[in-house]
C-alpha cells in the first residue's frame, strides 16, 4: 500500500535540502511531496494553505533563529506536526522545545533516510491519533451537553409554560439565526468578572436584546437551547470548547432564559 504525505521543508541550505529530498521522493512504500521554502515566513505562507502533514524545520533561518522559529510556527500551525532539523546540537534547546510540542529533534549529518522516514511516520500517525482524541473528546462534550439540554429543557416546559406561546415559524431564516449567533457569542465574550459593572451591563444588554427579538419572533426555550448548541458546536469546533467555557455558556443560556420569561410575562428585563 502507498501513502502520500506532503512534507513542508523550511531550510536554507540547498545542499542539506537536496539530501532530504532524496532520501525522502522516491520511495516504494511511502509517497513523500516535499515543499520546500528557505525562509520561516515563506514556510508559513505555504503552511496557510493547509494539506501539509509534517514540517521539517531548520532553527538557523535567514529570518529567524533559535527556538523563536519553532515557537512562531507552532503557536500559528499547532495541528501540523513539527520535526526540527537542525545542526545545532545544544541538549536545553531539544529539551526545550520538546517541551514546548516539537515532535522530534534531528541532527543534521547524524541521520540516514531510514532514520528521517521513520521519524516523519511517526510524527504523523502521532498527530493523527491526538486529533482523533480531541475529537472524541468534543464529541463526548456536545452528548454531555445535549443531555443537559434535555433536562433544561424539560425543565423549562414545566416551569414557564408560557414563554412557549406565540406564532412560531418552522424555520428560522438563516441570516436570523446568524445575528442571533453572533450576538450570543458577543454576550459569552463581554466580560464575566462581576466587579467588572461596566462589562457586566454589557452582556446584560446584549441578552435583553437577544431575547426581545426572539420573543418577539414566537420564540421559546426550544429555539434558545438550539442557538446554544450552535454556538457551543462552534466553539468545540475552534478548539476552544474548554470545560470553563461549557460552564460559562450554561450560565448565560440560563440567564437569557430569564430574561425571555420576563418578555414573554410583560414584566420588563429589569436587571
Amino acid at each position: 500500500m502507498e501513502w502520500k504525505s506532503h512534507i513542508l521543508l523550511v531550510e536554507d541550505n540547498d545542499a542539506c535540502a537536496e539530501l532530504v529530498r532524496e532520501y525522502l521522493e522516491g520511495q516504494s512504500s511511502h509517497y513523500f511531496v516535499v515543499d520546500r521554502c528557505v525562509t520561516l515566513a515563506a514556510g508559513m505562507e505555504r503552511a496557510s494553505h493547509g494539506s501539509l502533514d509534517a514540517a521539517l524545520l531548520d532553527l538557523g533561518l535567514p529570518d529567524s533563529l533559535g527556538l523563536e522559529t519553532f515557537s512562531t510556527f507552532h503557536e500559528r500551525f499547532p495541528d501540523v506536526p513539527v520535526i526540527i532539523f537542525s545542526g545545532n546540537e545544544d541538549q536545553a534547546l531539544v529539551r526545550t522545545a520538546l517541551e514546548e510540542g516539537a515532535q522530534e529533534c534531528l541532527v543534521k549529518g547524524r541521520i540516514n533516510n531510514e532514520m528521517l522516514i521513520h521519524s516523519l511516520c511517526h510524527a504523523i500517525e502521532r498527530q493523527r491519533s491526538t486529533l482523533c482524541r480531541e475529537t472524541l473528546r468534543k464529541e463526548e462534550a456536545l452528548r454531555r451537553e445535549s443531555l443537559w439540554l434535555e433536562r433544561m429543557l424539560q425543565w423549562s416546559a414545566e416551569v414557564f409554560p408560557p414563554v412557549e406561546s406565540g406564532s412560531r415559524p418552522g424555520v428560522w431564516p438563516p441570516a436570523l439565526l446568524e445575528r442571533w449567533a453572533e450576538a450570543y457569542l458577543e454576550a459569552l465574550d463581554a466580560g464575566w468578572v462581576i466587579a467588572q459593572t461596566a462589562q457586566r451591563n454589557r452582556r446584560v444588554d446584549i441578552l435583553v436584546s437577544l431575547a426581545s427579538d426572539l420573543g418577539s419572533r414566537g420564540g421559546g426555550p426550544c429555539d434558545l437551547l438550539e442557538l446554544h448548541v450552535t454556538v457551543m458546536e462552534r466553539w468545540l469546533a475552534s478548539g476552544m470548547g474548554s470545560a470553563d467555557v461549557l460552564e460559562r455558556s450554561r450560565m448565560l443560556v440560563l440567564e437569557l432564559m430569564g430574561h425571555l420569561v420576563s418578555f414573554y410575562r410583560g414584566t420588563g428585563c429589569n436587571c
